[in-house]
């Protein structure tokens, strides 16, 4: 199932967004995101399972 639409976020939720990507492409760590983004290097990892459990290939 294929959806398209417009969502809106604010430009924190973007730079988070981004910043966990790059854990999830390994340019960043854990603990660089975490110092980044103000969050545990727990809630990053949370984050970052979530985005790949979510966005399977």
């Amino acid at each position: 199932m294929t959806t398209s639409g417009t969502i809106t976020m604010t430009m924190r939720e973007v730079d988070r967004l981004r910043t966990i990507q790059s854990v999830v492409d390994g340019m960043l760590m854990t603990r660089q995101a975490a110092e980044r983004l103000q969050l545990s290097r727990r809630q990053v990892d949370f984050d970052a399972y979530t985005l790949i459990a979510d966005n399977p290939l």
